[in-house]
């Protein structure tokens, strides 16, 4: 089958270069019916463009001034959100401000606008959803209920306020929550997972002198796990002249015992996985954390309190935990 489209000049108007086309669809090499006259973008409005302007509205800070020369426009979704058959254009504006924990004003930006520049509405992200790189906050759009208009989903968080073109606000959630790096207490005694953060310097809680990191833009060790079974994760770094490779462990007393993460079969794949790419963390397929109390890690993956299932066998039994080998050997 062969399709396409053709156009044809269909006229000039008078004093200026504007041309009207018809457009029409070709198929198996027979020209279907020409659409009505439309005019070229470039020549909108008397304006000799080759493109069409859809102008954007400032960047407002949280005290309502101006902060647009912050603000970037960035991605953009397209979906028709009124039900009009137009496009609206849903950009977001990431603010290089919205990093720095000691200003409390200027914050990430998604807006949307329509085909003639009408902004319908904007929203301040604010100051929990600015850790890590943009694509945290991407937006999807959608007619998930099938009525003609579409949704817009995205990624919010505590502080997030949406602004409608009446001067109205919305506001999500606690407006005082504020997890930026400078509010972050590590205790590397407890049960939480610590970060490695090489490259912000907030948060230290330890500098590993003459050594340095691998893959200079994304800066990581050489590996980074449990590798001393006490189920807590260390470090393997190698020396800045490359004669040594140095093993850095926690030297902080803890009080939870729990089974070593080499027993999670996910975070015992992890651990191997770093061997052959970008080596990054392992996580266990539990959550390990406290959360309204500790959570307490699975049992450790062994024959005890379990009944062993050969390949080729039978399982007789509900009640029991089972260990299913996947091949002959069940010893």
């Amino acid at each position: 089958m062969q399709s396409g489209l053709t156009a044809s000049n269909y006229a000039h108007t008078s004093g200026n270069a504007n041309s009207v086309y018809e457009v029409a669809a070709v198929v198996r090499g027979v020209e279907q019916e020409k659409c009505a006259p439309v005019k070229r973008w470039e020549h909108i409005d008397g304006a000799n463009n080759p493109y069409w302007s859809i102008p954007v509205k400032p960047a407002y800070d949280r005290n309502g001034k101006d902060a647009s020369s912050h603000y970037a426009l960035n991605d953009v979704s397209v979906a028709d959100l009124t039900g009009d058959g137009k496009m609206e254009f849903i950009v977001k504006r990431p603010c290089d401000a919205a990093g720095d924990p000691a200003q409390k004003i200027m914050y990430h930006h998604v807006d949307c606008y329509d085909m003639e520049g009408n902004q319908l509405w904007w929203i301040d992200m604010g100051p929990n959803m600015i850790g890590g790189p943009d694509e945290q906050w991407d937006v999807v759009t959608f007619d998930w209920d099938m009525d003609g208009k579409a949704e817009v989903l995205f990624r919010a968080a505590d502080g997030t306020v949406i602004h409608y073109p009446d001067g109205s606000t919305y506001e999500i959630g606690n407006m005082t929550v504020d997890t930026r790096w400078a509010g972050i207490e590590y205790t590397p005694s407890g049960i939480e997972r610590e970060c490695i953060v090489l490259k912000s310097g907030r948060g230290r809680i330890f500098t590993s002198y003459g050594c340095k990191m691998n893959n200079w833009t994304k800066n990581q060790p050489c590996f980074s796990g449990d590798i001393m079974g006490d189920w807590r994760e260390e470090l393997v770094l190698r020396a800045g002249d490359n004669t040594e490779l140095r093993i850095y462990p926690t030297t902080i007393p803890t009080e939870y015992r729990i089974p070593t993460l080499w027993h999670d079969h996910q975070y015992h794949q992890g651990m191997m996985w770093q061997c052959m790419g970008y080596n990054q963390p392992a996580h266990t397929s539990f959550f390990l954390g406290e959360l309204e109390g500790i959570t307490q890690a699975p049992p450790p993956l062994i024959n005890t309190d379990r009944t062993m299932v050969a390949n080729g066998g039978q399982i007789t039994t509900t009640d029991d935990h089972l260990l299913v080998a996947p091949d002959e050997d069940a010893t």
